[in-house]
């Protein structure tokens, strides 16, 4: 396994950062929310068929041995503390390893603890069912990092693979999160070009080994289970694909992650007026860090910058153009990461060093810790809980020698976005379709209710008969 060497690896650094995802985080986990997905996984028993068919054979199993026992909304709690957990131990582990890369402890203190503030990690921090995904990203990186060094220990690389496996067949994108941290540890080691390329290749074979590896596992678990491939599991492969694809990705996903704590969707001159800056200062300190000169300068940016796309890999090789966070851990890491180098590297090591900068650095933290905080409250704690209390006031007059079924009035297009991405975007989790179901028969349960017998009706224009107990959220509608 590769060594922590040196006394700053045993300082205060790791232990502060992995102290700040858990001051941020956990007084929000602990409160009793369910959101969005948590909610069908939760009464359904972690819907294993569909998660399977989406190539995802160990998080069916996983979802199944985790929600099936559940019976109740504060359960989730638990789930979301392992996924903080998840966080500190990530931030710990960054911490550590960049102190062995030579970068000062405060500095390492800040990257690691910024790192898990970012959206990507917001999302890991507020939802139950990403309760694994820190952990797979941490496994990835590991593995991934003990694989390329493994030149000299061979039976490390077996464990590797069997983590890399794990991680891949769990969710993928977490997963890629090993090439963003190759990719940093090149930039602040200035690994010469050859030796760059050679690790490279080397992660390359052991994705390859273990995707293929999860791939058949996930082939053979389908047809186990007699359920198809699911659409998200479709490889682009028509040259026209391939060029859209990648003109998605240079106007969307890389320009959203060279955003780092914005959520707001831009403008094409807001994209540029933000985006913009942060990718010339990352270029600018690349071309100053690189230990190579001439061509091969250029050679070495390009190679880091083939490992930054590498971890959004999982959605440039699918048909599907999505832009949620929860897929971009990596890509985001890597460009915050890299923005922090590059201005250190531009900045010049005295004026990076002393109190004033420490300060400065602290301030940061606390503000982005701030701003991750109220992203949580605001998308997972808030909503959910006045969603709950109004059902919840709801089934109070529910009857079951009376009520025959229960008629849902509900819309999703009464719900107007937000001007965010991805799941930052909707108002209400009540815009996804699939949350209001799960919900009352949940509710029902926990009052002692047979909840899966009564029928619930969803319908955007209420016609009810006597015999219908109606839940109208359109009276939430200037609530959420």
């Amino acid at each position: 396994m590769p060594t922590l060497r040196g006394p700053s690896a045993t300082s205060w650094a790791p232990i502060a950062a992995a102290a700040v995802p858990l001051a941020t985080y956990l007084p929000f986990a602990v409160r009793r929310y369910g959101w969005s997905d948590d909610l069908p996984h939760l009464f359904w028993d972690g819907e294993v068929g569909r998660i399977a068919s989406d190539a995802r054979p160990l998080k069916a199993l996983v979802f199944h041995l985790v929600f099936s026992p559940m019976d109740d909304i504060d359960v989730l709690a638990p789930l979301r503390v392992i996924g903080i957990l998840g966080l500190a131990f990530l931030a710990w582990t960054l911490t550590r390893w960049f102190q062995t890369w030579q970068i000062p402890s405060v500095g390492s203190a800040f990257m690691g603890a910024t790192t898990v503030l970012l959206p990507s990690f917001q999302i890991f921090g507020g939802w139950a069912t990403t309760f694994a995904f820190p952990w797979v990203a941490a496994g990835s990186a590991m593995a991934g990092l003990v694989w390329v060094d493994g030149h000299g220990h061979q039976r490390h690389r077996i464990p590797a693979l069997l983590v890399m496996t794990a991680g891949l067949s769990y969710y993928p994108p977490a997963a890629m999160f090993c090439w963003a941290i190759l990719a940093i540890r090149i930039v602040a080691t200035a690994t010469p070009l050859r030796i760059a390329v050679r690790h490279a290749v080397s992660l390359g074979l052991l994705v390859l080994l273990a995707g293929a590896s999860a791939f058949t596992i996930a082939r053979i678990t389908v047809a186990a289970m007699n359920v198809d491939m699911g659409s998200r599991v479709g490889i682009i492969s028509l040259p026209a694909e391939i060029a859209e694809k990648l003109a998605w990705f240079i106007t969307h996903p890389l320009i959203i992650a060279a955003r780092p704590f914005q959520i707001s969707s831009p403008s094409g001159l807001e994209a540029l007026l933000t985006a913009g800056p942060v990718l010339l200062v990352i270029v600018g300190g690349l071309w100053s860090l690189s230990p190579e000169s001439g061509f091969r300068r250029v050679y070495w940016i390009l190679l880091i910058a083939l490992l930054v796309s590498a971890s959004f890999a999982v959605h440039l090789a699918v048909r599907d153009n999505q832009i949620e966070f929860r897929f971009m851990a990596g890509i985001t890491a890597a460009i915050w990461l890299l923005l922090y180098l590059a201005a250190r590297q531009l900045l010049g090591a005295r004026l990076v060093a002393g109190w004033p900068v420490h300060t400065i650095c602290v301030t940061l933290v606390l503000m982005f810790a701030m701003i991750a905080a109220r992203n949580v409250h605001d998308l997972f704690v808030r909503p959910t809980r006045t969603v709950e209390h109004f059902v919840t006031e709801k089934l109070d007059d529910y009857d079951p020698a009376l009520h025959l079924r229960i008629v849902v009035v509900n819309s999703g297009d009464w719900w107007p976005p937000k001007p965010n991405l991805g799941i930052f975007s909707t108002r209400s989790d009540l815009a996804h379709g699939w949350v209001e179901e799960p919900l009352i028969r949940t509710l029902l349960s926990e009052g002692g209710h047979p909840a899966s017998k009564i029928p619930i009706m969803i319908v955007d224009r209420p016609n009810p008969l006597p015999s219908d107990l109606v839940i109208d959220f359109r009276s939430l509608r200037g609530r959420l």
